[in-house]
């Protein structure tokens, strides 16, 4: 048996050891800094689509210096759901035929305006018997045109055209007609005059899309911790 003292120096010790694996749990809870993955890893999953990080952010240090205030998680986000998302989306719902052919199309058509001069005038000249048709008052911003189309009309002067370009839903080619000049070169407005190949013409792919986006966006994705807050704010199951 202890004495009294005994007793006092042992339940001391016990104390302790206690306080002391408290100290231990509590560092080991402590938040580590999360490594930014690299380009080729996926940060974001959700049903069948993965996405990796050279694919979000694209366009993020683009679409940010045209940004009206809007965060790089906004802009990621934006993108995501306007472009990166569908676009994978689309490819499940047509065949490789059918893409390869808008291409091709496209490819075709493109080079007849370039026999013709390459510029705005030539693709006016063929676009008109098959669609071809104008646009006006958009910004390098999200939300206004897709950011791939986006990118390449704003490293364009007036009078100038893309080559063909594969978005979200088919090929455009796209004419700069004129602009208003803002601010500053990312506040410019331009209009624009586009021939577009869709990959299919008999199918409602955008609504089908559409459906497809609310359908996923109810189940429970896979989030980089790095990306987060990034994207959780988007999947009600994330958390």
């Amino acid at each position: 048996m202890r004495g009294k003292d005994g007793n006092v120096r042992w339940i001391a010790a016990l104390l302790i050891g206690c306080i002391g694996g408290m100290q231990a749990g509590c560092n080991n809870d402590k938040p580590r800094q999360v490594k930014k993955p690299g380009k080729k890893d996926i940060v974001l999953r959700v049903g069948n689509f993965s996405f990796t990080e050279g694919e979000i952010n694209a366009f993020t240090d683009f679409l940010a210096k045209a940004s009206n205030g809007e965060s790089k998680a906004q802009i990621r986000r934006t993108v995501f759901m306007d472009y990166c998302l569908p676009k994978k989306i689309v490819e499940t719902l047509t065949s490789k035929k059918e893409r390869n052919q808008a291409r091709k199309k496209a490819e075709s058509f493109f080079q007849i305006v370039l026999a013709d001069g390459g510029d705005l005038k030539a693709l006016r000249k063929n676009g008109d018997p098959i669609g071809g048709k104008e646009e006006s008052g958009h910004y390098p911003r999200v939300n206004i045109l897709t950011p791939d189309v986006t990118k390449q009309l704003f490293d364009r002067s007036v009078g100038e055209i893309t080559p063909p370009i594969a978005t979200v839903y088919g090929v455009l080619i796209v004419g700069v007609v004129d602009q208003k000049k803002g601010m500053n070169a990312f506040e410019t407005h331009r209009g624009i005059y586009t021939v577009f190949f869709p990959y299919s013409k008999d199918r409602p792919l955008g609504s089908q899309t559409r459906e497809q986006i609310q359908k996923l966006l109810t189940k429970k994705p896979y989030i980089h911790p790095y990306y987060f807050d990034d994207f959780a704010p988007l999947f009600p199951r994330a958390h």
